[in-house]
């Protein structure tokens, strides 16, 4: 909590940033040309396995905050309720498997086969997902490092869809997922 004497009584930033550590190190920011999705179905050992091709991530949550108030007063109560979050992935569609089966880990030559998800409805069993960042590496011959890491256990699967239009030379695959929680994984733990 700042207190009175943290708090500048004066705007000194004009000719500099607020965080100068940003400006010192030129390349800390997290950037998306390297990061990876990966996931496997839950309450397994299998590895997780890298989604490939993916455009787009977005992942929201959202808190019930309810307000009452009492007779008598215009101060208010504010009570937190359950949090709730989704998760959405797109992803171009290649000759191979769709999004659906990379999640599950039903990757290429699984078309065929009997395992192979044609429909939503047909999933009885949820996945884990992980978002990865790494650090750019200091060195060209030094392995970029991990870097932050998001993982959201026993996700489900409740919206899908695929599209193209006349412009398009690509078809989009869109799922949008559901998840139990976000849960604790090292960013050192292999994947």
């Amino acid at each position: 909590m700042a207190t009175q004497q943290t708090i500048k009584t004066k705007y000194e930033n004009q000719n500099k940033n607020v965080d100068v550590k940003l400006s010192e190190n030129g390349n800390d920011f997290t950037n998306s040309a390297r990061t990876v999705i990966f996931s496997r179905p839950s309450n397994t050992t299998l590895p997780f396995v890298p989604i490939g091709l993916v455009q787009g991530w977005s992942f929201t949550e959202q808190r019930q905050v309810e307000e009452l108030f009492e007779l008598g007063s215009d101060v208010k109560y504010t009570i937190p309720g359950r949090t709730t979050g989704s998760i959405a992935i797109t992803r171009m569609l290649i000759n191979g498997a769709d999004t659906l089966n990379m999640l599950y880990g039903l990757g290429e030559g699984h078309s065929d086969s009997a395992d192979y998800f044609k429909s939503i409805k047909e999933i009885n069993k949820p996945i884990d997902i992980v978002f990865q960042t790494f650090h750019n590496s200091v060195t060209s011959t030094e392995a970029d490092q991990p870097h932050m890491r998001r993982y959201f256990t026993e996700c489900w699967i409740v919206a899908r869809q695929e599209s193209i239009t006349a412009n398009q030379v690509v078809i989009a695959e869109n799922c949008t997922l559901t998840y139990k929680n976000i849960g604790d994984y090292s960013t050192t733990a292999a994947l």
